[in-house]
C-alpha cells in the first residue's frame, strides 16, 4: 500500500509538479529578460516614437459625404479611458447625420458582461456608445465571450440584448454565430454606389470545442460569406470582424526573443497567428474574401493601427484594436504596411466628393489627444497612391 501511494504520489509529482515549475519558471524569465516586447522585423513604433508612415502626398480637401468609423478593443471604464471617448466624441459629433461608427469587438474588458455584474458591462459599453453620434453597430470579441474562462453565450446575449435597447445599435452577428450578416451603411447618403457592411463573428470560428451550436458550421460558413461577396455588385464593401489577417505586433509574433513568443505559442488564447487554428481559420478567411475582395477588411483585436496595402483577399486591410489606452502594445512594418503607430485612436473611411465632381474613399488615423495623423486614399480619382501625414507627425 505504502508503494502503492509512493508511486501515485510521483506521478502526480511528474504529470502536475513539474509543468508547474516550468511554467513559473518561464514566467519568471519573461518578467526579468524581456519587460519590453518589441520588434523582430525593424523599428518599433511605441507611443512615444512617431508613427511609421509610407512616403505620402497631399490629398485634395473634399466635401464629406459619409464617414464610417472604426474603433476596437475600447472596453475598460470610461474613467480609464477619457481621451479616446472624447476623440470619438468629437469626430462623430461633426456629422453626425453622415456618420456611422464599428465597434471591432472587446467592448468589455475583460471577461464581457457577466450576469451578476450587467451594471459594470453596461457602464462601460454605455459610454462607447455615448460617444459616437449617429448609427452604432457593435460586433463581439473574444473577451465578449469571457476569453479568460470558457465560452459563455449568455455573456454574449446580454451584451446583444443591451445594444438592443440602446437607440440607433445594432449587434452583429446575432445571438453568438458567426454570421455572415449583410448591412448598407447610410443608405440615404448621396453616393454613386452603395457601402455595405459584411460582419463576421471570428472568435466563434477560433473556438471549434467550445462555440455554441449555429445553422451553419465552418466551412458554410466560409461558403455564405463567399457567396455574400459575390453578390454585393459594386458596392464599397467593409468585411469587419475581431481578429487580423495580418498584423505586426504580438498578436503576429513579432516580439524581442524567443521566451514570449514560445510561450504564447504554447499555453496562449486561440487568437494569434501561429496558433494553428488561428493560422487555418484566417486562411480560409483569406480564400472567401479573394473571391470578390472587398475594398477593406476590417478588425480590432491588436492594440494598435495599422493599415495595409494587400490586394490578394482585401483591397486593404485595417487593425484598429487601439481603442482602449490601457491596452495599447507595440507594432512594428512588414512590406506592404502604410501606417502603423502604437497609440490609442481609432481610423475612419470618410467618402468625399472632390472638387472634380467623384467621390474618393480616404482611410484617416486619429488619434486621443492629437486628433488626425495620416490619411491615404483608397479608392477614387488619382488611383490609390496618395497619402499624408500631419505637420509634424
Amino acid at each position: 500500500m505504502n508503494r502503492l501511494a509512493g508511486w501515485l504520489g510521483w506521478t502526480l509529482f511528474l504529470v502536475i509538479g513539474v509543468p508547474a515549475a516550468v511554467l513559473t519558471g518561464l514566467t519568471f524569465l519573461l518578467a526579468v529578460f524581456e519587460p519590453n516586447p518589441l520588434e523582430i522585423n525593424g523599428e518599433a513604433y511605441t507611443q512615444k516614437m512617431a508613427p511609421y508612415v509610407r512616403a505620402a502626398s497631399a490629398i485634395p480637401a473634399g466635401e464629406l459625404v459619409a464617414r464610417v468609423v472604426l474603433i476596437g478593443d475600447a472596453g475598460d471604464p470610461a474613467e480609464e479611458n477619457v481621451d479616446t471617448l472624447s476623440e470619438l466624441d468629437a469626430w462623430t459629433r461633426a456629422a453626425p447625420d453622415r456618420t456611422v461608427t464599428l465597434f471591432l469587438g472587446d467592448n468589455v474588458y475583460s471577461v464581457g458582461f457577466e450576469p451578476e455584474d450587467l451594471s459594470r458591462g453596461g457602464a462601460i459599453l454605455g459610454a462607447q456608445l455615448n460617444a459616437a453620434h449617429g448609427p452604432a453597430y457593435v460586433i463581439p470579441g473574444n473577451h465578449d465571450w469571457g476569453h479568460t474562462d470558457g465560452m459563455h453565450l449568455e455573456r454574449i446575449l446580454g451584451q446583444q440584448a443591451f445594444v438592443d435597447a440602446a437607440p440607433d445599435a445594432t449587434y452583429l452577428p446575432r445571438d453568438g454565430c458567426p454570421g455572415p450578416e449583410v448591412t448598407a451603411l447610410l443608405p440615404e447618403a448621396d453616393l454613386p454606389r452603395p457601402i455595405l457592411m459584411v460582419a463576421v463573428g471570428t472568435t466563434w470560428l477560433l473556438e471549434p470545442m467550445s462555440r455554441p451550436d449555429c445553422a451553419r458550421v465552418h466551412y458554410e460558413v466560409m461558403q455564405a460569406l463567399e457567396d455574400t461577396l459575390l453578390n454585393t455588385g459594386d458596392a464599397w464593401v467593409i468585411v469587419a470582424g475581431h481578429h487580423p489577417i495580418v498584423t505586426a505586433g504580438p498578436h503576429g509574433g513579432f516580439e524581442r526573443g524567443v521566451i514570449r513568443p514560445a510561450f504564447q505559442a504554447l499555453y496562449g488564447a486561440q487568437g494569434t497567428l501561429g496558433k494553428p487554428v488561428y493560422e487555418l481559420v484566417m486562411e480560409d478567411l483569406g480564400r472567401a474574401l479573394a473571391a470578390n475582395r472587398p475594398l477593406v477588411y476590417a478588425a480590432g483585436h491588436e492594440h494598435s493601427l495599422q493599415l495595409y496595402r494587400d490586394g490578394a483577399r482585401a483591397e486593404y486591410l485595417i487593425v484598429s484594436g487601439a481603442g482602449a489606452a490601457g491596452h495599447v502594445n507595440t507594432v512594428t512594418t512588414l512590406p506592404n504596411t502604410l501606417f502603423a503607430h502604437a497609440h490609442p485612436g481609432f481610423v475612419s473611411l470618410d467618402f468625399e466628393r472632390m472638387p472634380s465632381g467623384t467621390v474618393s474613399v480616404i482611410a484617416r488615423v486619429v488619434e486621443s489627444g492629437l486628433g488626425e495623423v495620416y490619411a491615404t486614399r483608397l479608392a477614387g480619382e488619382e488611383g490609390n497612391s496618395s497619402a499624408t501625414a500631419a505637420p509634424g507627425r
